[in-house]
């Protein structure tokens, strides 16, 4: 249970980070 928790925490960031990362390339494309 703990490991599900941790790896979803994990994956979460990832996919957060790489939102932020495109929500700033949108933004420098825009310029």
């Amino acid at each position: 249970m703990c490991w599900a928790v941790i790896y979803i925490a994990i994956f979460y960031e990832i996919s957060h980070e790489e939102r932020v990362a495109k929500s700033f390339d949108i933004k420098d494309n825009k310029g």
